[in-house]
């Protein structure tokens, strides 16, 4: 039979716009006088001329922010070490670049080395800097581009990059007898999803081209398979996975480009086979595998329009 297993985290980034804008204007109200009714999504306010100038304002002000535009582009590139012996990105052979150096300012103040804060620096300048990164990386490894996506959303709208990997695997098999008839061989299928989910969240400061950052990402290692053998002539597939959640807040100006690093994927292939255990070689068991270590490098980019 076929059966599909789930895979979820939940990971939320909250903005109550309306409990905001509800408590803002109930605080302007006159005492004893001002009355106020939000009913599905209508705010109905009833005060003096005065009171209601104000909060006319107000609600001015916040629908012109809110409705505020920005293009989030997004690149994700995969850093595979060009050595077995490599533990990850040399970032001091890459930032000793020229062309790098000259373009990178630290994301957070007082820190010096720009990938000491959590693996986040920010690139000025129009693209020179990305593609002299990735130029510099290329160095460290082999760079491929994991996925390159560009969203319009407005202020304080929440936006999802998902790329995932869905991937088939037997974890049962079950073997009935039934008299006069036989065996029957019954074979469970599963699918596992693994991959990267990341959900990006802009706070546009007012009037202004600065904005506050947000987002939540969740990745899974690619599914390690594991092949057991069950008796003479039947196997099961046996699987696992990493899975790493965060969630960071970064301040930065329009054009610029936020580079997150340090968040590293292990894809490791296995396959065990043995009578009683893997490990009993002397009963024909045997193992044998494959293991690379991948670094992710991502690329936000925010564009404010007008």
């Amino acid at each position: 039979g076929d059966n599909n297993t789930s895979q979820s985290t939940d990971m939320s980034i909250k903005s109550d716009l309306y409990g905001d804008v509800s408590a803002t204007v109930k605080s302007m109200l006159t005492p004893g006088v001002g009355r106020m009714n939000l009913s599905a999504g209508v705010l109905t306010v009833t005060d003096t001329s005065r009171v209601l100038s104000q909060i006319g304002r107000y609600i001015g002000d916040r629908n012109r922010e809110l409705n505020r535009q920005v293009v989030l582009n997004v690149q994700i590139y995969s850093v595979e070490s060009k050595r077995s012996d490599q533990m990850g990105i040399d970032w001091d052979a890459v930032l000793s670049l020229g062309s790098i150096k000259s373009t990178f300012t630290n994301a957070f103040a007082g820190t010096n080395d720009p990938m000491a804060s959590g693996g986040a620096m920010v690139v000025d300048g129009k693209g020179a800097g990305t593609k002299a990164l990735v130029k510099a990386l290329s160095e460290q490894g082999n760079v491929s581009v994991v996925t390159q996506a560009s969203s319009l959303t407005t202020n304080l709208s929440a936006v999802p990059i998902q790329v995932a990997l869905q991937q088939d695997y037997v974890p049962e098999i079950t073997s009935d007898q039934t008299a006069n008839v036989g065996s029957s061989v019954s074979v469970t299928r599963s699918t596992i999803t693994t991959g990267f989910n990341m959900t990006v969240l802009p706070y546009l400061m007012p009037g202004s081209s600065h904005m506050q950052l947000q987002f939540s990402v969740n990745m899974s290692d690619d599914p390690t398979m594991r092949t057991v053998k069950e008796g003479d002539s039947s196997s099961v597939e046996l699987m696992k996975t990493r899975l790493k959640t965060f969630t960071q807040r970064v301040n930065m100006k329009s054009g610029q480009t936020l580079i997150l690093s340090g968040y590293e994927q292990l894809n490791t292939t296995a396959d065990h086979q043995g009578v009683i255990s893997p490990r009993f070689f002397g009963l024909g068991g045997g193992a044998r595998g494959e293991r690379n270590r991948t670094q992710l490098v991502m690329l936000i980019t925010p564009v404010i329009l007008g």
